[in-house]
């Protein structure tokens, strides 16, 4: 089973699986968050969507900054080349947070933290003029069908963020409402889905990092069990 990869560092640093269920075939141009930008980079890879060279940067992780890749072309292309040869989609969704100018969509960190990065300001058109807003049910439903169309109905596994108690004992309310809205349209819609969340709440500080951004070794091989399992079974 061949699988092309949407999300952030998350998934792609899930390992294979050398027992021969599935193997990824891409590495990230880019680490996404948010179901429209998802869109927007499957449109882009397909030429469906041109995207300004000056806003590469704030879109995708490994344009510029301390973290630009010189292979950046040839990994772009290696990655149009295998978005249609998959037998099925793992796509990550882990924010709700848009920020958007002109029908683009921008990576929260790297536009708003760009000097984190290393990476010039964005014009002043872009930082007079860009909206930010939190989808809502709606909208996300909306998008969640409109990925489902762009993927062309092939099989896909959805996850969503690690929601688990903060210090204060509190779960991080949009991270919550992700996971809760990806099980209930993956039911509604016929698609897979997996959260490690509750998987992990007995014992998190063995699977995840003490920031809950980032899996551990343990977290990592977890996920890739449970896209065995999915896989094995269907």
């Amino acid at each position: 089973m061949r699988i092309f990869r949407i999300g952030s560092c998350r998934v792609y640093s899930i390992p294979n699986d050398f027992n021969g269920n599935f193997i990824f075939l891409n590495e990230p141009v880019g680490y996404t968050h948010t179901i429209k930008e998802h869109i927007q980079l499957i449109k882009h890879l397909r030429g469906e969507k041109q995207i300004p060279s000056e806003f590469l940067q704030y879109i995708y992780t490994f344009y510029g900054g301390n973290q630009k890749r010189q292979d950046i072309d040839s990994l772009f292309l290696h990655n149009k080349l295998m978005i249609d040869k998959a037998d099925l989609y793992l796509v990550e969704i882990s924010s709700l947070k848009v920020i958007e100018y002109n029908g683009y969509y921008f990576q929260q960190n790297r536009f708003l933290k760009y000097s984190n990065h290393n990476i010039p300001p964005p014009s002043e058109e872009l930082l007079v003029n860009y909206k930010i807003y939190t989808q809502n049910d709606i909208d996300f439903h909306r998008d969640y069908v409109a990925l489902i169309d762009e993927l062309r109905d092939k099989p896909i596994i959805f996850t969503g963020h690690i929601n688990l108690k903060k210090e204060n004992n509190e779960y991080i309310e949009n991270r919550q409402t992700i996971n809760t809205l990806l099980e209930k349209f993956s039911k509604m819609h016929g698609k897979f889905y997996y959260d490690l969340s509750t998987k992990i709440s007995n014992s998190p500080a063995e699977f995840v990092s003490h920031d809950l951004l980032h899996l551990k070794t343990k977290g990592l091989i977890l996920a890739r069990d449970c896209i065995r399992e999915i896989v094995g079974n269907n």
